[in-house]
């Protein structure tokens, strides 16, 4: 999604013909399909994908989502909406506070910012780490890690969405902030690599995590591990 909505929401800065109101109407209508068919009941988080034609044997047969949470596809989501309300404000304050586009993209933002904040304080209550696990829902479990792109994905933009004050009231603020820093310094500490050579590494990054198989469960999503632990496997070319 943040290859479509936040660049759509840019082309009437670009594109004089495109109406700046039809331009959101359309980043809002995507959003909201993607979140209405991947909305996870169980952690109020949005699921990697969904299968419109319900073809696939991991698609849920009612709504065609795909069964996990996967934190980068979640970081991805998240800072699409949130770069896209960025753009409304900065560029097109004719528009911005009014309208359902508009609206619909602040509730998303807030019900998912709430829930990023709840899941990241279930990890740091469960194993110690402020982070974003590979599969979300399941800090610590076995064979699961911490994913840092994902985490540094929805760092950024809860800290964007509170520096922003696109949140809806002041303790969310506060919350998204505190919990951005949180995870900035999670990722400092077991991420960041200084070089011997004066240039800097970040590590812990998922190799790949894609639905393009048939089957995708917790041990689908984590068979790859992470690109680090790749490039130190003797068997990698």
């Amino acid at each position: 999604m943040f290859s479509y909505a936040p660049f759509t929401a840019l082309l009437p800065s670009v594109l004089p013909d495109l109406r700046a109101e039809d331009a959101i109407n359309n980043v809002s209508r995507q959003i909201d399909l993607l979140y209405q068919h991947c909305y996870d009941n169980n952690t109020g988080l949005v699921v990697h994908g969904f299968d419109a034609s319900k073809t696939h044997p991991w698609a849920d047969p009612v709504s065609g989502a795909s069964p996990i949470a996967w934190s980068r596809s979640l970081g991805w989501y998240t800072v699409g909406l949130v770069d896209s309300l960025e753009i409304v404000t900065r560029l097109y304050p004719q528009i911005h506070g009014r309208g359902e586009a508009l609206s619909i993209l602040r509730q998303r933002l807030n019900e998912l910012m709430k829930a990023q904040i709840r899941i990241v304080a279930a990890s740091a209550t469960e194993t110690g780490r402020h982070a974003l696990w590979q599969v979300v829902g399941q800090p610590g479990a076995e064979g699961n890690f911490v994913e840092s792109s994902g985490t540094a994905l929805v760092a950024y933009a809860l800290a964007k969405a509170s520096r922003s004050r696109m949140l809806s009231d002041e303790s969310l603020v506060d919350s998204a902030a505190c919990t951005a820093s949180k995870m900035l310094g999670d990722l400092i500490e077991h991420f960041v690599i200084k070089n011997a050579n004066g240039t800097l590494s970040f590590n812990g990054t998922s190799s790949v995590a894609s639905l393009s198989g048939n089957e995708v469960d917790f041990e689908a999503s984590l068979h790859y591990g992470t690109l680090d632990e790749a490039l130190t496997d003797d068997s990698t070319t």
